[in-house]
């Protein structure tokens, strides 16, 4: 779990850098040349990400069941993700789906 937050936050700081200190991030590409900072940069981010991956399939091994769901919750967990699907469609689709529903439209005539 250590490398997980390891990996994890030096993955969020090099990606963070220009957001929190572009000071500092300008003043290293001077110092340092635009094609080098990009090299460190690269080298990092490549880095932390492998330490990230690593670092959540150890965590994964060693982590216990947080949550064991039901054993006849999965016919309703379906049921209600397709019935919130459906209306979350409805929704989106604006007044325009409402006036072709209530027959107002002059499709609908």
């Amino acid at each position: 779990m250590t490398l997980l937050i390891i990996g994890l936050l030096v993955f969020l700081g090099i990606h963070s850098v220009q957001i929190v200190a572009p000071d500092w991030r300008k003043a290293r590409i001077d110092s340092m040349g635009e094609t080098r900072w990009k090299g460190v940069y690269s080298v990092l981010s490549i880095s932390s990400f492998v330490l990230l991956i690593y670092g959540y399939s150890a965590a994964r091994e060693s982590a216990s069941i947080l949550y064991s769901p039901l054993t006849g919750m999965y016919p309703v967990t379906v049921a209600l993700m397709a019935l919130s699907l459906v209306l979350l469609m409805v929704f989106n689709l604006g007044p325009f789906c409402w006036r072709l529903y209530f027959g107002l439209s002059p499709i609908c005539w």
